[in-house]
């Protein structure tokens, strides 16, 4: 039994890479070079609504954005990565804690937990976003700012092998600046 399930293990493993790879020859036969997954739109296109999830494709003379809007390389200033300190407020569950202590301790710990649950518990986030600053086709300078809402692999990678295409030296962000 124990056979049969390390074999059914090993062929869901190799399923899955073989779709990873097929994937993968799949976007590079369409000349896309990099691909950034599980992105947010946050500011810059009018048509998108902030929040909404996309995927940047890199070609070589083009970043496309959901393969619906279109930024030449050549027109392309410089793109960073850059992250911000978010500090998130979350209440404290009054009603959990005091069933917790009601079940772990009887009645005295259901109030002592109930008052432990009264207030806020503060969690301090990172946030990382990838800005593309660019000419716009009327030749105005604009920015588009994305979110990565899941991971940041790769996002290094992209940004660096735009900056490379187009001869830009990225500085590095070391504080809060405005966008």
């Amino acid at each position: 039994m124990e056979l049969i399930i390390a074999l059914v293990g090993i062929i869901i493993f190799v399923g899955c890479i073989y779709i990873l790879i097929k994937g993968a020859r799949g976007r590079k036969a369409k000349g896309i070079l990099k691909t950034l997954f599980s992105m947010k739109f946050v500011k810059g296109i009018p048509d998108l609504q902030e929040g909404q999830g996309v995927v940047l494709y890199l070609y070589r003379e083009k970043v496309s954005i959901n393969d619906n809007q279109i930024i030449p390389l050549e027109r392309i200033n410089k793109v960073v990565v850059f992250t911000e300190k978010e500090l998130k407020m979350k209440d404290k569950s009054v009603v959990g804690r005091a069933a917790l202590g009601g079940l772990l301790l009887g009645p005295l710990g259901a109030v002592i937990g109930g008052i432990s649950g009264a207030g806020d518990k503060k969690k301090n986030n990172t946030l990382t976003f990838l800005s593309i600053e660019y000419k716009n086709k009327d030749g105005e300078n604009s920015k588009l700012v994305f979110l990565a809402s899941d991971t940041t692999m790769g996002l290094n990678g992209f940004a660096n092998e735009i900056n490379k295409m187009i001869g830009a030296v990225p500085a590095n962000i070391t504080e809060a600046y405005e966008i």
